[in-house]
């Protein structure tokens, strides 16, 4: 592995010497009561107590339901602190237990040290005006709202991401990221009365809304609480991200589920004299807003929320505007974050203050583990014939899908379903013709058949339906059925006949593809029109079981590759498993839905189904590798464990939040060639994904890759070589700003159709990528 220090800058910046390498002692304050779940907010209140009591230049925070204080002067610490619950009016107490010692050398104490300097440098913002709000878990984002960039429609909250790094010999670092949040101004009422101008039936509003995340935040512009970061209101700040789940069009905010919306805003969350009931129409519809781990939605005013911002609700200006800072080039994103450094140096710590040693981490820096980097090696997908090429799309073309010479299904019987009243029998007949037999422009397309030299049938206008009935079975052996549905869009990309005939398709096992109709219309460029028929193709083949490509070379004999993801919607886990061999061929998956405390159990027998069909159809298994987008929960690890008990077995975390970035600072675009590995932990790397020698747009992100068990016997390095590789084997054909290893990818994409839509999908589809 390369040593020398290299052109590779990571925005990561390290605190002077090794502040806590002897270790800190923390005041512990646990609650007499057990906290129960829909309470938790005490503890906040317990922390913020704690606080006040401590002193300058202390910092308390919380770990569950224990609070951990810093202070300058311990002795004068109170032992008990008293919180009410301003509902119910019952007190719990937080007593003083005995002392803890935190030690970088312990890694439950190294997550004590990371969140006491996340809360000492949230605490040095708040003074300065800067709000801070808790951001994909183990982040914060620092921001304030900017007059100067604010636009007619819409407010921009401007700032950074941050977290800190604490490591085994006691040095800290923080990781920084400038992030900008667009909110519109316009009210959820404001928009659907738009809606209603446009004539927008009430069932087509409920649809478009259904499942979105929107904006819970204050109405009232102005409020001197709701802009002051030091201030009690519950929404202050940019607003916080709500799933909504329905319009109720039979009720009004003073017959809510909940009581009276407008008294109950006007009496107790309004800080400013209840300007918010006053800007309150008492009329219909509610909002249902769904919480996580709750069993029904809550009901919410629309005035509270707003939309999120979308690039085609925007005119030319705006969507400039908006791009510029969210997906900056690399070069604008380097500077901006070298101008945010100074709010994360000289931060108060107790009687400590962490200062800022030098700018951008190194690849290669002696003595810190971003010493270790290197450059992985590119594989060539592999195709028909013994063939390789590293552009998917020109492989397939020239040389045929990697499986064309196995048992497969080589005839599709299409049923074309039309829900578009703007479209054509011709139109249907002319599209079809072109996705099967190619389309003859420039560019050119060779059309399902060739690619695949799988058999459809010649157009006949009895293969179309214009109402929703199962499609009759296969006519021929060995042939697969497939209901091909055009669907308009009431909004953008959606369309209301996809849940009722996405759940049919799915729940009695027959593979579908929608296509929205106007990506059929004869107005599209030619370049854009063969774009969508390729990955029509492509999610065509995939989801008869078929094989584009692979990787040329395997990732190691005997390995077995698992992707596994999960959602809990109203106590319901969806999750599914999808399973890979060494060559990022798909083999098999599931996707199912659960009693969430029944998930546990499930996965791991599905999981152990899913090995024991491995194991017959690839072979022998020498390891199992678990790969998961985000945490992994210790339920999740503890099954897959379980099913795995007679394999050697990995758990990997891959996570794809594109907040760790790498910066190549010899090249004027400063963005990365893909294949960059770096250490940054014992368990824990950067990988970069995307880019060079395949064209990226925006700001480049990297994925960061942590192992959550079974490091031992191998490095990181592996690890992540791994999943570099599978990287690759994604079905699309353009690598995107980000591109995700094939085994989360599908899990994910199975796991977020089910539970958005609550699907019931049939184990019929076990050997179908039907949410492909």
């Amino acid at each position: 592995m390369e040593r020398q220090l290299s052109s590779y800058q990571i925005n990561l910046f390290r605190y002077e010497g090794k502040p806590f390498e002897s270790g800190v002692t923390l005041a512990v304050y646990k609650p007499k009561n057990e906290v129960p779940e829909d309470k938790l907010f005490l503890v906040g209140q317990a922390t913020k107590a704690v606080q006040d009591n401590a002193g300058e230049g202390a910092v308390a925070f919380q770990y569950g339901t224990t609070v951990y204080c810093l202070s300058k002067m311990p002795s004068n610490l109170k032992d008990s602190i008293p919180v009410a619950d301003s509902y119910s009016k019952e007190i719990n107490i937080w007593y003083r237990n005995q002392d803890h010692v935190a030690h970088p050398s312990n890694q439950s104490d190294r997550e004590l040290l990371r969140r006491l300097v996340a809360k000492a440098i949230s605490n040095q913002h708040i003074q300065n005006k800067w709000f801070v709000e808790q951001y994909k878990m183990v982040y914060h984002w620092s921001f304030r709202l900017s007059e100067q960039l604010s636009h007619g429609k819409f407010e921009v909250y401007h700032g950074f991401v941050f977290r800190p790094y604490i490591y085994e010999d006691g040095t800290c670092a923080v990781l920084l990221d400038p992030k900008f949040k667009f909110v519109l101004k316009e009210t959820l009422r404001d928009y659907i009365a738009s809606l209603e101008q446009q004539g927008k039936t009430r069932e087509e509003i409920e649809y478009i809304l259904r499942g979105e995340q929107v904006i819970d935040h204050c109405p009232v512009i102005d409020c001197m609480h709701r802009n002051n970061p030091e201030s009690d209101c519950r929404l202050k700040g940019s607003g916080k991200r709500r799933l909504l789940t329905g319009l109720d069009f039979t009720r009004k905010p003073t017959a809510s589920g909940h009581g009276d919306l407008l008294q109950y805003h006007r009496n107790v969350v309004c800080k400013n004299n209840g300007k918010i009931a006053d800007m309150m129409q008492d009329s219909a519809p509610i909002a249902m807003i769904q919480f996580p781990n709750t069993p029904r939605p809550y009901d919410y005013p629309l005035e509270r929320l707003r939309r999120e911002v979308r690039m085609h609700d925007l005119d030319k200006i705006g969507r400039i505007k908006v791009m510029e800072y969210m997906r900056p080039s690399m070069v604008s994103r380097w500077n901006m974050t070298k101008s945010f450094i100074q709010y994360v140096d000289n931060v108060p710590l107790a009687n400590l203050t962490l200062r800022i040693s030098r700018d951008f981490s190194q690849a290669g820096e002696r003595g810190f583990p971003w010493e270790n980097f290197e450059m992985l090696p590119d594989v060539p997908l592999a195709f028909a014939k013994g063939k390789e090429d590293t552009d998917p799309m020109r492989g397939l073309e020239e040389n045929g899908p990697f499986d064309l010479n196995d048992e497969r299904i080589t005839n599709v019987e299409f049923t074309i379903y039309c829900f578009s009243r703007r479209v054509t029998l011709e139109q249907i007949e002319e599209f079809y013709n072109d996705l099967t037999n190619g389309f003859q422009g420039r560019p050119l397309f060779k059309g399902f058949h060739s690619l695949f030299n799988v058999r459809a049938p010649k157009f006949d206008k009895s293969m179309v339906k214009y109402k929703i009935e199962l499609p009759p079975p296969p006519q021929k052996a060995g042939s697969k059925k497939f209901a091909l549905v055009i669907v308009p869009a009431i909004s953008f990309k959606k369309a209301k006949e996809y849940m009722p005939l996405k759940q049919l398709f799915v729940k009695n096992g027959i593979p579908s593809q929608f296509v929205l109709s106007q990506n059929i219309a004869p107005d599209l460029t030619p370049s854009k029109y063969v774009g969508i028929l390729k990955n029509l193709a492509l999610e065509i083949y995939a989801k008869i079981g078929g094989t584009a490509w692979a990787l040329s070379r395997p990732t190691g004999d005997g390995k077995c590759f698992i992707g596994v993801d999960s959602i809990t919607r109203k106590k319901v886990t969806y999750f599914s498993v999808q399973v890979f061999n060494g060559r990022g061929v798909w083999i098999c998956g599931w996707t199912r839905s659960v009693p969430a405390e029944q998930y546990g159990k499930s996965l791991q027998d599905t999981l152990t189904n899913a090995i024991r069909i491995f194991a017959k159809t690839q072979g022998a298994i020498k390891e199992v590798v678990a790969h998961k987008e985000g945490n992994v929960w210790s339920s999740e690890t503890d099954a897959i464990k379980s099913a795995t008990a007679h394999h050697k077995t990995r758990v990997v975390s891959i996570i794809k939040t594109g907040i760790m970035r790498v910066y190549d600072k010899s090249k004027q675009d400063n963005i990365t060639n893909r294949g960059l590995f770096v250490e940054l932990d014992k368990n824990e790397a950067l990988l970069v994904t995307s880019g060079p020698p395949h064209p990226i747009q925006g700001s480049q992100k990297a994925l960061t890759v942590r192992v959550a068990s079974g490091l031992d016997g191998t490095t990181l390095k592996d690890i992540c070589n791994d999943v570099f590789l599978l990287s690759t084997s994604y079905g699309g054909y353009i690598l995107a700003a980000t591109s995700k290893p094939v085994t989360t990818y599908y899990a994910n994409k199975a796991t977020s159709i089910s539970a958005q839509n609550g699907l019931e999908v049939s184990d019929d589809l076990w050997r179908s990528t039907w949410f492909i």
